[in-house]
């Protein structure tokens, strides 16, 4: 599930920080830009995910 988070989120240029919680279990902040991304600016971050795709 992380990883379709991951995708999504390197596609739109935002964010994703995880810190450990005292005591167990995880912080995940994911920050997306204010502004949109292009078209094109899009589609280079999805070419470059399926290069970092695992098999």
């Amino acid at each position: 599930m992380l990883s379709i988070v991951r995708a999504v989120t390197l596609a739109h240029r935002g964010r994703i920080a995880v810190a450990a919680r005292t005591g167990g279990g995880l912080d995940i902040t994911i920050d997306f830009p204010q502004n949109p991304v292009t078209k094109d600016a899009r589609s280079q971050d999805i070419d470059s995910l399926q290069e970092m795709a695992l098999p």
